[in-house]
């Protein structure tokens, strides 16, 4: 499960993973993850002294894994289950057995409660990353003195969750008790709302209002997993090309690869190229502006799929 990440200086021992902290970029190793159990430990569990936060300077592996995938971690553990679970072929891997306590209780978000004591007004922080004003008005973002509140919501407007990062480094959580990511689509509204058939499919919120900044109606997965759900909120939308920007890495690599075998056939799918200095849609218009997106747009190409996601490469 790690070999997927992109890890900075890592240096992988029998025993333990050391990497720079994937919370913010950095060039001293902060974060290790043990590999093998120990009379102290258990596999997965990790420690990243580099994390701004408090609640994620350590944890077990689902709570690391759903930092690294974006997810929350109740979808972390369904995610484990389904993959490494009793079912699972033992001839090909062999773990030891654990049991994971599922929540899955959700409930309906309170908005007025939630945000009580959240600015409406633009976050200095978003501007500082290109984000214009509008756009985030138009997606309802919020924000207090140290972090961002970005809501998730249904194709009719329903609020399903809230994802809280913070403007010091790259963590961040989700609503508890809300509607997995996993389920949803970001900013799938406003595409029913304005009856979108071309729009920008991308991994991170930010990268979706990256592109609405420069003029497309765009969307993200919230990570690198897209399974049915979401696959059924593109098909039944109202879009008609899909233009494919994920992360230019592996894991964005994968994702593209991903939403193209499920969505092949059933609408026309596109793939920008970012430049090679450009890792996504918020570093190009941070670093060259609303032209070089509009310009990686035009220049998007139609999805060729390769026959097997090991054929990917960085």
């Amino acid at each position: 499960e790690l070999e997927a990440f992109d890890w900075g200086k890592p240096r992988w021992t029998p025993e333990k993973l050391l990497a720079t902290s994937p919370s913010r970029d950095e060039h001293t190793p902060a974060c290790f993850v043990r590999l093998e159990e120990s009379d102290q430990y258990p596999a997965g569990v990790w420690s990243d002294s580099g994390n701004y936060d408090e609640d994620w300077t350590s944890g077990n592996f689902p709570k690391l894994l759903s930092y690294l995938m974006n997810i929350t971690y109740e979808e972390a553990e369904e995610y484990l289950n389904e993959k490494y679970g009793e079912d699972r072929d033992r001839t090909t891997i062999e773990l030891r057995p654990f049991t994971l306590n599922l929540q899955r209780m959700q409930q309906p978000l309170n908005e007025s409660n939630m945000f009580a004591d959240y600015s409406t007004e633009p976050s200095e922080y978003l501007l500082s990353r290109g984000i214009s004003a509008d756009v985030q008005r138009k997606y309802g973002v919020l924000h207090s003195d140290n972090h961002i509140a970005i809501p998730w919501r249904g194709v009719s407007g329903r609020l399903e969750n809230v994802k809280y990062r913070s403007v010091v480094g790259k963590t961040f959580w989700y609503a508890r008790g809300a509607t997995p990511i996993q389920r949803l689509i970001y900013g799938i509204e406003h595409v029913w709302k304005e009856r979108a058939e071309v729009v920008v499919i991308c991994e991170a919120e930010i990268d979706a209002m990256s592109w609405a900044t420069a003029g497309f109606s765009a969307v993200a997965c919230g990570g690198s997993a897209f399974r049915d759900r979401k696959v059924d909120l593109i098909a039944s939308s109202p879009i008609k090309t899909l233009v494919i920007a994920g992360d230019n890495d592996k894991i964005g690599a994968k994702l593209g690869y991903r939403i193209g075998r499920a969505l092949h056939g059933r609408i026309q799918l596109k793939q920008v190229r970012y430049d090679a200095n450009v890792n996504d849609a918020n570093e190009g218009l941070s670093k060259y502006g609303v032209d070089y997106l509009r310009k990686t747009f035009a220049d998007a190409i139609p999805t060729q799929l390769p026959k097997n996601i090991r054929n990917i490469r960085k």
